[in-house]
């Protein structure tokens, strides 16, 4: 009776046809840990809210979550990616096709990937997590936990408050049996997280106002002058941009493909152990990039409307040279950068100081 009184208080509508409910729960157990310079965070919840969401393209889609603590009010968010396979998702059914649990599992985490080991949610409302990160600061204690699960735009949340605590000290936390008669809803009130603000352009043409997740960044758009949250462990390496922070398969992780600064970044996957072209030091750019056919050389680019955009960018092989087009090369002697003016009337290309 619990729930149905917290899905009433806490329904938001979506659209004219969708709802995304809040819905509070008890939970178990959390754990972090830290030692030896790795990290777990474990969540484990029984409780009938944690019904199953829907599928989108024959995964739960990208599921978020935001941890916290009083010691670490804002929230730090990882998402899970809506890849199925291994790593990923699989899906379990009963005799009549309906959908009975859903499992993630990742391989060696953390990785480019994600940094979720494991997810286990079974339609008899249990949800079982596995991190290999502790997301907020191991090293002082938490004073409690919040944690929201995002699914489906549904949010199921759980408040571990201090009478709960078994154990608060540098590198380890844990705590049991929170319940939920506490939470109204999964806002950032009910859980003492500070309110974020809007996405919105700043007082500075330019800029923007810091108002998005913390895998997030408000990102200034030239065309158009506004301001959207961009990057996100949910999203795919190369949608990222500029955060080049979304997942890349196994054995791969994402980084800056193009411009260090400035709106032309792009983000790409490439082998770990290994720098990505973006994210190598200007302007000796020796990097490595997505499109192994690419080289990495150092840019400056030019627009009329945007600025100078300077960093290490990946390009076709060949000379910097060029009128009115610009040449997709962007080969220079040593010491020099490619240097490109582009405005209404083309685009020109030569070597320069960098």
């Amino acid at each position: 009776m619990r729930h149905a009184v917290a899905l009433g208080i806490a329904v938001t509508t979506l659209t004219m046809d969708a709802l995304a409910v809040d819905v509070p729960v008890g939970a178990k157990r959390v754990q972090i840990r830290a030692h030896d310079g790795r990290e777990k965070l474990s969540f484990f919840s029984r409780d009938a809210g944690w019904t199953l969401p829907g599928l989108t393209g024959g995964t739960p889609g990208p599921v978020r979550i935001d941890v916290s603590s009083p010691a670490h009010p804002a929230p730090i968010t990882l998402s899970v990616p809506p890849v199925a396979g291994r790593p990923g998702w699989s899906v379990s059914t009963d005799d009549v096709g309906t959908p009975r649990r859903y499992r993630f599992k990742n391989q060696r985490p953390p990785n480019g990937f994600t940094a979720v080991d494991s997810i286990v949610w079974s339609a008899n409302g249990s949800f079982k997590l596995v991190i290999r990160d502790a997301l907020l600061d191991p090293s002082v204690p938490q004073g409690g936990l919040r944690i929201r699960v995002t699914a489906g735009g549904d949010r199921r949340c759980a408040r571990f408050d201090a009478d709960t605590i078994a154990n608060d000290i540098p590198g380890s936390f844990i705590a049991r049996s929170a319940v939920a008669d506490g939470l109204v809803d999964c806002s950032s009130a009910a859980l003492g997280e500070p309110e974020l603000p809007s996405c919105d352009l700043g007082a500075v043409n330019g800029t923007c106002t810091p108002g998005c997740p913390s895998d997030a960044v408000c990102f200034w758009q030239v065309f158009g002058n506004t301001c959207s949250c961009r990057g996100g462990t949910g999203l795919t390496c190369g949608s990222s941009t500029p955060m080049c922070n979304g997942w890349c398969p196994v054995g791969t992780h994402c980084g800056g493909s193009s411009g260090a600064s400035g709106s032309a970044s792009q983000c790409g996957c490439v082998p770990d152990e290994t720098t990505a072209c973006g994210d190598s030091g200007y302007p000796t750019c020796g990097g490595i990039c997505p499109d192994p056919t690419d080289v990495c050389r150092p840019t400056r680019s030019s627009f009329s409307i945007a600025g100078t955009v300077i960093g290490c960018s990946c390009n076709d092989p060949g000379p910097c040279t060029g009128f009115t087009t610009c040449s997709p090369g962007a080969d220079c002697p040593p010491g020099q950068a490619c240097r490109r003016f582009a405005n209404s009337f083309g685009c020109m290309a030569q070597c320069g100081p960098p």
